[in-house]
């Protein structure tokens, strides 16, 4: 079977199911048009917040162990947090 026989094939049973055909093709663009507005609301979410950490400034954030209220940190895990920061800093 030769490439022009299977399309003629594939066509014909198109032409057959036209109803199948049709719900096919709209599941298949209604799910990559769902993916596509996902990943571009991610996309500019993430740039949004970016913008908005970007422009409050360096010395609006400060990370404390022990605050009230906040989870207690064993003070090697914030020293190895520490480090971490000032390798990435590098």
């Amino acid at each position: 079977m030769n490439a022009r026989e299977s399309a003629g094939i594939a066509l014909a049973a198109l032409r057959a199911n036209k109803l199948r055909s049709l719900l096919t093709l709209l599941g298949v663009i209604i799910g990559v048009s769902s993916v596509i507005a996902v990943m571009s609301l991610v996309e500019g979410l993430n740039r949004y917040v970016t913008a908005q950490l970007v422009q409050s400034g360096s010395d609006v954030f400060a990370v404390r162990p022990g605050e009230p209220g906040a989870a207690k940190a064993d003070s090697t895990d914030f020293n190895d947090v520490i480090k971490t920061f000032d390798e990435i800093s590098k």
